[in-house]
């Protein structure tokens, strides 16, 4: 996401409705809340504590506005043990399909043939991953684990076969009005609305 206007986004967000888990119309409501944006030294104690570097995009955006709320990462007071298991959820949820579901990424190279080196494989690209997020303004699987993906207006949220999104503990949808939000959520396919979505996986 480039030329973004981050203050104007987070006042899109500030107050926006939504919604956590396998989403029924029946599904408790949440507002996003706004605190005041990360330092460069609190992006630093982050990134140095839990070795990862924030995508810049990311960065950018927690440095104008910190959302706050049920399922938000709480990056400036929250338990350390907490944030790690959390940002351990990624990782977690490929090496399941890396073992049961022959998922593979052609980015790791040619799949061993022994299960056990294909995991450490998935799980050292993972770590390395981590360390060397996507440049701004590009769609990429880098990041520090569960990120924020703003999702354009209009476009699906589809959960993908990796059981960290398929138990939808991370999964959280955005609306901008309770008129915007679809009844029509049965399954694990969140149908299209003009409503802009924010996933935290």
């Amino acid at each position: 996401m480039t030329n973004v206007d981050w203050k104007a986004l987070a006042g899109q967000l500030s107050g926006a409705e939504y919604r956590i888990g396998v989403i029924a119309a029946d599904s408790p409501v949440h507002r996003v809340a706004l605190d005041p944006g990360l330092s460069d030294p609190e992006i630093r104690r982050i990134e140095g504590q839990f070795e990862f570097r924030f995508p810049p995009d990311l960065r950018s955006l927690l440095q104008t506005a910190l959302p706050s709320g049920p399922q938000f990462p709480d990056w400036r007071a929250g338990d350390e043990g907490v944030l790690k298991d959390w940002l351990d959820l990624p990782r977690q949820g490929l090496l399941f399909d890396v073992e049961h579901n022959r998922f593979w990424m052609t980015e790791w190279g040619s799949r061993p043939e022994s299960v056990s080196d294909a995991l450490q494989r998935a799980s050292d690209s993972v770590a390395a991953a981590a360390t060397n997020p996507t440049p701004a303004g590009r769609p990429g699987r880098g990041g520090p684990g569960p990120a924020c993906h703003l999702v354009p207006p209009g476009r699906a949220w589809r959960p993908t076969a990796h059981r960290s999104c398929r138990d939808f503990r991370h999964c959280v949808e955005i609306t901008d009005s309770p008129a915007q939000r679809s009844a029509d959520t049965s399954g694990d396919f969140l149908p299209p609305t003009p409503a802009s979505r924010v996933s935290l996986l």
